[in-house]
């Protein structure tokens, strides 16, 4: 902050802070009107978290000088930030796997987000143990878009949103009938039908999905 003073940066910066992020309803918003929580993300990929600035003189008139503040591309802080567990590269510092962070039991881990979250905010959802259920799975090395195409992502997503063939959501047996029903709405087959192309056509590009008739 008093870097932050000195350089005549601190009114407009909290004065942002204050009505952009502080005042958000979003930053401290109550845990959805769910029982169970999981979210899964991708953790110990190198994510930007901070940028280096230096001042820029420019001309505001004829007769003064105005500052104007840019990414410093050679500032010299790869010593610094490595002995932190931080990467410098081009006035960006970026969090690694061996950052140290704080855990949501209060200790100290050593992690760094997904490419583009930060570990911190991807910790946000256990804010809400306290109104829900909150379980959380962290997938090593995976990106934050390359989730969305990542076999593990997939099989945790089925594991948690059914459950075993011959068993109730409580551990129950269920009757077969019903199981093929629950597996039929989550597997994805091709079928035909008189409006869809033939499976075999090489210009098919849309197939229906088989749904249960309840």
């Amino acid at each position: 902050f008093d870097l932050m003073t000195m350089g005549k940066l601190n009114t407009h910066c909290f004065l942002w802070a204050s009505e952009h992020y502080e005042r958000n309803p979003l930053i401290n918003a109550r845990a959805p009107p769910v029982k169970n929580v999981l979210s899964v993300y991708g953790v110990n990929v190198e994510t930007e978290i901070q940028q280096v600035f230096k001042r820029k003189a420019r001309k505001k008139s004829n007769k003064t000088l105005a500052s104007r503040y840019i990414i410093d591309r050679k500032s010299n802080l790869k010593s610094l930030a490595k002995s932190y567990g931080y990467k410098h590269k081009n006035g960006i510092l970026y969090e690694t796997k061996d950052t140290p962070q704080i855990s949501v039991d209060g200790s100290i881990i050593y992690k760094s987000g997904d490419g583009t979250v930060p570990y911190a905010s991807l910790q946000h959802v256990f804010r809400w143990k306290s109104s829900c259920n909150v379980e959380a799975r962290e997938l090593e090395g995976v990106e934050h878009r390359a989730m969305l195409n990542d076999s593990n992502f997939h099989k945790i997503l089925l594991e948690y949103c059914t459950w075993p063939k011959g068993e109730d959501e409580d551990g129950s047996e269920k009757n077969n009938s019903s199981s093929e029903k629950i597996e039929s709405t989550v597997t994805a087959k091709p079928v035909e039908s008189p409006s869809v192309p033939p499976r075999d056509d090489p210009q098919a590009t849309e197939f229906a999905l088989p749904y249960p008739d309840n």
